[in-house]
């Protein structure tokens, strides 16, 4: 039987089975438990608690009813982060969806501006203006 979908502000919620430690998105609290505690957006693949998803206010940057992903020019507009291969050697989350970055070496990407990780399949939906040139 196929999860149902849940619509919050251009969100496409699923909900999803968790099985390693993962930041909610909303209330950037631990999501653990048994069974599918965890939803997962579609479009930009950020999780939240089950009981959080409905409290979710910032639209969907990737949903269907919004932009794709960014091209290249959006991404050399001066205010982008600034992404270099990094080997973590201490539990490290991803600040794009709030899972574990996983691996041996070089399991994530790092802002040399700003400071904030991400999987390498979260930097194409990570947000394109870097805090610390804003």
């Amino acid at each position: 039987m196929p999860s149902k979908i849940h619509s919050v502000a251009g969100h496409q919620f699923k909900a999803t089975l968790l099985i390693s430690p993962t930041y909610c998105c909303h209330c950037d609290g631990f999501i653990f438990g048994l069974g599918k505690q965890g939803y997962q957006c579609k479009g930009c693949v950020r999780f939240v608690h089950k009981r959080c998803h409905n409290a979710v206010k910032n639209q969907c940057e990737f949903g269907e009813t919004n932009q794709d992903l960014p091209n290249e020019d959006q991404q050399d507009a001066g205010e982008s982060h600034t992404l270099k291969v990094r080997t973590y050697y201490s539990p490290t989350f991803c600040n794009h969806c709030g899972s574990l970055l996983t691996g041996i070496i070089q399991q994530g990407l790092k802002c040399k501006d700003c400071g904030k990780n991400v999987h390498r399949k979260c930097s194409k939906y990570f947000s394109m203006k870097c805090e610390h040139n804003a």
